[in-house]
Order: C-alpha cells, then structure tokens, then sequence
C-alpha cells in the first residue's frame, strides 16, 4: 500500500475544505434567503449556525494550505480573482441591476436613491464567485 506523502495530505484537506465550505455557504444562504428568522425553530437555526461555523473553518483550513503547492495555489489565485471580478461588477453595475430587477418584478418600489443591493448580497454573491472559481478550477478540461 502506498503511503500518502504530507504534501498530499494538505492539498487533500485544501480541496475537502472547499467543498465543505461551499455546501456550508449554500445552506446557510439558502435558509437565510427562505426563512423568516422570527418563525423558525432552535434546531433550525442550530443548523444555520453550524452552516456558518463549517463555512467559517474551511476558510480558514483554505488560507492556511493555500501554499501546499501550485495547484492549491493556483486554485486559491482562481477563486480570488473571481472574487474581484465580482466586486468590481457589483461596485460598477449593481445599482443598475437593482433598478433593473425592481422595474421588471416590482415596478411600484422602484428606488430613487442608492441601491440596497450591493449591502445586502455583496458579501453572499462574492464568497459564492470565490467557490465558483476554485470550484470551476478543479473540474478538467477535456
């Protein structure tokens, strides 16, 4: 049987922590953006809570292994540069796009004054573009 070297072990643990974190960030945006926070059970919310903690910890774990080696790296570089791509669209076009939204699906709350937008889902739509990019690294090309 062949022994896994220390280098492997870290580059194994980087990308479990960017799958965990991601099913992390999906759940806790997904029960944030569905349920009333008023209305929902203790073990729902321990759940949300547990969510955040396996997202919070595997970005952590993700920081930490980032320099194992150049495909860590590489990946870390994918899912920062997307990130910032994300920021710059939000920044540039995102009171746009809420203009946009409101006007097609809600005309009677079209806003006269600076987006909610970009406060309320920049954090959410930027950790997602860092998962979509270290994500969409990993999966081969053909």
């Amino acid at each position: 049987m062949e022994e896994t070297t220390l280098r492997q072990k870290y580059t194994n643990r980087f990308l479990r922590a960017s799958e965990v974190g991601l099913l992390g960030f999906a759940y806790a945006s997904l029960m944030s953006a569905v349920l009333d926070p008023l209305s929902v059970s203790v073990l729902t919310r321990l759940s949300v809570i547990v969510a955040v903690a396996a997202w919070g910890g595997s970005l952590i774990v993700m920081f930490l292994y980032r320099r194992t080696d150049e495909y860590t790296l590489s990946l870390w570089h994918a899912g920062t540069g997307a990130s910032f791509i994300m920021t710059t669209l939000l920044l540039v076009f995102g009171s746009f796009f809420e203009q946009l939204f409101y006007s097609i699906f809600m005309p009677d709350r079209l806003l006269d004054r600076d987006a909610e937008f970009a406060f309320y889902f920049g954090a959410p739509m930027l950790m997602f573009a860092f998962y979509l990019g270290v994500l969409g690294k990993r999966v081969p090309t053909r």
